[in-house]
């Protein structure tokens, strides 16, 4: 081969190396992660204002709490759940009353029954929670949920009043 024939191969060579490095140049920067000075600024979503509810349908932030001094016990057996309910209504209409909230309505009532067994404890608050909701006017509306309360032989209520 003669001298020009290898020159211009190598030349050839060389261009084509450079080519091909061009290439992986522009393919390693297209490849790279977009950072944020370099994003275009997106807008920022505006805060929707929502209605402030009705001053009626606003519960107060502090709740009304008293115990009632009637054995759990007696609201799990079929037989005294009656009577039970009865005087937990009329304990409570006391309450109420001594406290000059009767015309008012609960929003959120914390039901706690007291027991040696947190389960059959809860579900006791639960059921008691439930019959006042049934059977007083002034729970009727309202949401509420059982809780075990530690040793003793009472119930417990914290009550959410609407303002």
């Amino acid at each position: 081969m003669r001298r020009a024939d290898r020159m211009r191969t190598a030349l050839l060579a060389g261009w084509l190396f450079a080519d091909l490095f061009l290439v992986l140049v522009l393919v390693g920067l297209a490849s790279l992660p977009v950072t944020t000075e370099d994003a275009a600024p997106t807008s920022t979503p505006e805060p929707t204002v929502t209605a402030e509810p009705p001053e009626r349908d606003r519960l107060e932030k502090l709740p009304v709490g008293f115990a009632v001094e009637i054995p759990p016990a007696r609201f799990r057996d079929a037989g005294r759940r009656a009577a039970a309910t009865r005087e937990l209504l009329r304990r409570i209409d006391a309450e109420l009353k001594a406290r000059d909230l009767t015309g008012r309505r609960a929003g959120f009532v914390l039901a706690f029954a007291s027991g040696p067994e947190p389960g059959a404890a809860q579900r006791t608050a639960e059921v008691v929670y439930q019959d006042l909701r049934r059977r007083h006017k002034v729970f009727r509306d309202s949401s509420g949920l059982g809780y075990w309360t530690g040793a003793g032989d009472h119930l417990e209520f914290k009550i959410f009043f609407f303002e």
